[in-house]
Parts: C-alpha cells; structure tokens; sequence
C-alpha cells in the first residue's frame, strides 16, 4: 500500500468502473506501517478500521487482567527469559518474532493502532491466535479467530500457549498460578 483512505463500498459500478467506493470523510491517509526492532507504529492512535466495527477494550472481567478485548458483535466460529514486568503485552508472531509492546503503550490513551495485545489468556478460550500475512497496514500479523460463537459483548480470550514442560524458565508467574488454579479445579470436576 503506498496510500489509501477509508472507503465504503457502494456496489458494482460500470464498465469503466467495475466496483463503486464513496471516501469516508477523513484526514487520515494510510501508509505501509510494518513494526521494527525500535518502533511500534509511526501512528499511535490511527485506529483500525475493521477492528472498530469489531471490538473494543475495556476493563477485563479476569481478576488482575486490567484491560480485555470485548466483541463489538455476534461472530461464529473461525471469525522465556525475559523480565515480565516489563512485558505485560507480548505476542509472538511466531517461533522466532516475539513483538513487545513496551509499557508506556500499554494502554489505549498512548496506543490503539492495533489491540490484539489486548486479549486476555484463558485455559478455556473463545478465541485463537492465527496468522495474517497482509495486513495492508502492517505486512505480516498475529490476528485472533474465534473458535466458538461468541455474542456482543463477550471478552475475547486465547490460550497464550506456554510450553508446560518448560513453565519453570518461559512462564511468568502469573500463568504458573492461574495453572495450578485451574488444575485444582479441574480434578474436582473429574468423576470418580
């Protein structure tokens, strides 16, 4: 993408034109933003169009989650060694890309160029990482799909998918207790 703003599609046109935009009135024009090793995004608070139909933050109903990611609307199915303190918002892109973002962007008054950060963990989610090759913003993504319906209005969460094997070195100690939790209450519900 070398330019664009937001359009609305309004059908198919003629022949000279075959598919029919209208401009969104806007002084935003977007431009390729792919994240590096030292920023972020060179535009904060340019929101995403197609999250902003489709989510939202808010406080999170998971006791000491801080901020969750919500559903805007009803969507089916398929819609380390580091210092955690200073990485409540990791997501890896894959085995190798683990995108930071750092503190001072942790909340939506600093940062809303993207909210996949946003989405809480779960032992029992509604959701899945997944990745996005084209986004045409940011090039390659780490996106979330559900994998159950879920409603308007539901947080959005997803297994984050640490290596229990290895839970001593790559977990923080949040999830080690979240998991001890959960297991406790798993083997409670077992039959005898």
């Amino acid at each position: 993408m070398m330019d664009a703003q937001l359009a609305i599609y309004c059908g198919i046109g003629d022949k000279a034109n075959p598919h029919s935009y209208s401009k969104v009135k806007s002084r935003i024009h977007y431009k390729k933003d792919v994240s590096s090793r030292d920023v972020i995004s060179t535009q904060l608070m340019w929101t995403d169009p197609y999250e902003e139909k489709r989510v939202y933050v808010k406080e999170s109903l998971i006791l000491d989650a801080n901020e969750g990611l919500f559903a805007s609307i009803d969507a089916g199915k398929n819609v380390d060694s580091r210092d955690w303190k200073y990485n409540d918002n990791t997501i890896s892109l894959d085995q190798e890309i683990v995108i930071d973002v750092p503190a001072e962007f942790s909340s939506t008054t600093s940062y809303k160029a993207s909210l996949g950060h946003k989405a809480n963990h779960s032992f029992t989610p509604n959701c899945k990482y997944d990745r996005f090759d084209n986004h045409p913003r940011f090039g390659r993504i780490k996106c979330i799909r559900t994998i159950q319906p879920v409603r308007a209005g539901d947080e959005l969460t997803v297994a984050y998918g640490y290596d229990h094997n290895k839970l001593e070195t790559d977990a923080p100690e949040w999830y080690k207790e979240k998991l001890k939790q959960f297991q406790k209450l798993f083997r409670r519900m077992q039959p005898f």
